[in-house]
This record gives structure tokens, sequence and C-alpha cells, in this order.
């Protein structure tokens, strides 16, 4: 029966977009700009979330991707994305210490800083390759993070400041 199972590079994986002001894993002053796998796929990719940081300006200043699954598979799909990054980097004459694998909280955080669309477009592409992103879906996203003014209103629309967390942590029961 040819063709029953479909090879891993010609598999995509379905993704749902959303916004997070969770303060632990985002960028000061950002809010996130977060792609979910979907549950059924997740654990193919090893993958949690792909996460972009953006400020009230619309600048992307940082992308997290978070892992799940086993060390040993993460570790490799890290390793993969660092050095495709890198080799951008390289490319684009950066510096390449950019990259930040951290295995406790397993996640990997790349500085965007300064970074032009087109080179976000180009992380961005990568991202579609390593990750198996829909096509449409994809250029639907990569527009969308680099139009600094759509991300500057999304940001304003979401609230246009970051909450301060809540110090007091009482809480009334009636």
């Amino acid at each position: 029966m040819p063709g029953l199972f479909k090879p891993l590079n010609e598999m995509t994986i379905h993704y749902v977009k959303m916004y997070s002001t969770f303060r632990d894993n985002t960028t000061d002053n950002c809010f996130a700009f977060i792609l979910l796998p979907s549950s059924q796929q997740r654990r193919q990719l090893f993958l949690s979330s792909i996460q972009f940081d953006f400020n009230a300006e619309g600048n992307v200043l940082a992308l997290r991707i978070f892992y799940d699954g086993e060390d040993a598979a993460i570790q490799k799909k890290a390793q993969q994305t660092i050095n495709t990054i890198d080799n951008l980097q390289a490319s684009y004459g950066r510096k390449k210490e950019c990259c930040i694998f951290d295995a406790h909280k397993k996640s990997l955080k790349v500085e965007l800083t300064m970074s032009s669309s087109a080179y976000l477009g180009a992380v961005f592409d990568i991202l579609t390759r390593i990750y198996y992103l829909k096509d449409e879906f994809a250029e639907e996203i990569k527009k969308q993070l680099g139009a600094q003014d759509y991300l500057a209103k999304e940001y304003k629309r979401l609230g246009g400041r970051v909450p301060v967390p809540i110090e007091d942590k009482s809480c009334v029961l009636m």
C-alpha cells in the first residue's frame, strides 16, 4: 500500500495563534505572540510552543521555543534550530551568540533586538521548515510579525500596558 504513511518532511502541523501577557516567560514590557501546535501533533516535534515577544512599538525582541518530551530529543531539535539560526546569523554578518538553550526550562531563546523585517522573515522561514508550519498559515503569520504597525495595534488592543503582578495574594470567599 504505497502512500499509506507520509514521510515526516512532507508533513505539516496544525498551529493555533494566540497572545499572552504571562510574565514569567516574556521579555520585559512585552506581550507574547504564540503559536501552539495541535495537541495530537505536539509529541512528533517535542514542541510545546513558539513565542515571539513584541513591545508597544511593534518590535519583535525575542523568539522563544518551549519544548516538551524526552531530553535527548529536545536537545537534538534545539541544536538543529540553533545551528540553522547560527548559519543565518553568519549570512547577515551578525555574531552567533544570540541563541541560549536552557535545558532546565526546556526552552531556546533567540535575541532578535534591532532585527529588520527581512531578517525576522528569514528566521520565520527556518521555523516553518523545522517545525512544519502549513505554508498559507506561515505566510499570514510572517506578514503579521513583519508589520510593526500591526503588532503595535495588537499591543494597544490587548490593554496597552503590561500587567503589573498583584502583590497582595489574599482572597475573599463569600
